[in-house]
């Protein structure tokens, strides 16, 4: 396959993004404002269940399918990772990351879609684009769910989180489905489960995340919050080489446990416009050094690195 040139993939990724607020799915967070909330004795027990979804798909009226032009809500972010990191294993080091988020209403929860580019300073890693599209929606007044999946497209032949492998050229490709539970109350606690097609993978992850105002809590300049996060995941992958083969024809089963944390300061400047600094640390247990299929050399089992972004939602 003839590959497109280096500009031409960067260009696609920045003109994506100015064509996208950070990651809507698999967030930690429960469903914004978009996502309808029922009142009143319909949702004052713990197992009360949104039926909005079914009532909006049956009504027949777009207004509650996808709202007006005017529910709709789009951002652009821009960051840098001194570190990329994926299922808690490197992916690339440097990288610059444009993404482009749309949120708006969908069958009585919260539409997203979101497309992101990783452009690693290093011609040696492989430049990706993920493309998410989900739902998340209050299904009862302590649960939200979270349905969704992705498109990843890559300039290299990968295996895993998007490390070139040794062998093969070309583009590669995979994608994902997922579905997760978030609760409504402290920390956010949640479950997620996902499905990887092209490395016949299972993901299980389960994460904690809560926002503090610091103007609210401490008094500090109005704007500031911090935003901590914290993943722990098992993964186990039939075909982490994806659609390659080693040259013996070898396809690679892999699995391992892994951690992902990040602590991040958000600074509102004004409605719509933001900027974050951040410090992030993973560690994995799938091994270091030349201990892959055809002795592959495994990345960091553990990684501390910054972020940092800026972020206009209009």
């Amino acid at each position: 396959m003839q590959l497109l040139p280096r500009t031409s993939f960067l260009g696609l990724l920045l003109l994506s993004a100015l064509a996208a607020l950070p990651l809507h799915g698999q967030d930690g967070q429960t469903a914004g404002e978009y996502a309808y909330t029922p009142t009143g004795t319909d949702w004052d027990e713990w197992d009360d269940v949104n039926t909005e979804a079914w009532s909006s798909f049956e009504s027949f009226d777009m207004e509650r399918w996808v709202g007006t032009w005017d529910d709709q809500s789009f951002g652009l972010n821009f960051s840098y990772e001194s570190q990329t990191v994926i299922w808690g294993s490197q992916a690339a080091q440097q990288s610059i990351m444009p993404e482009f988020v749309w949120l708006g209403p969908l069958f009585g929860g919260e539409g997203y879609t979101s497309i992101k580019g990783i452009i690693p300073l290093d011609s040696r890693f492989s430049e990706q684009m993920f493309i998410y599209g989900g739902w998340k929606y209050h299904l009862t007044p302590d649960v939200d769910v979270d349905i969704g999946g992705n498109i990843v497209l890559a300039t290299k032949q990968n295996y895993g989180p998007g490390v070139p492998t040794p062998w093969g050229s070309g583009w590669s490709d995979r994608g994902t489905v997922y579905i997760g539970l978030i609760a409504n109350c402290l920390l956010h606690p949640s479950v997620y489960m996902e499905y990887d097609f092209m490395l016949d993978q299972k993901n299980l992850i389960f994460a904690i995340q809560q926002d503090w105002d610091l103007h609210e809590e401490f008094g500090l300049p109005e704007g500031l919050v911090l935003d901590f996060e914290a993943r722990f995941g098992w993964l186990s992958a039939n075909a982490w080489l994806g659609n390659g083969r080693t040259p013996g024809g070898q396809q690679w089963r892999n699995g391992y446990v892994y951690s992902e944390n990040q602590l991040n300061l958000i600074y509102n400047f004004f409605e719509g416009f933001s900027t974050y600094v951040g410090v992030r640390y993973a560690w994995n247990n799938d091994g270091t050094g030349p201990t892959g299929i055809n002795g592959i050399e495994m990345g960091p089992d553990s990684m501390v690195w910054f972020g940092a972004g800026v972020g206009y939602e209009f």
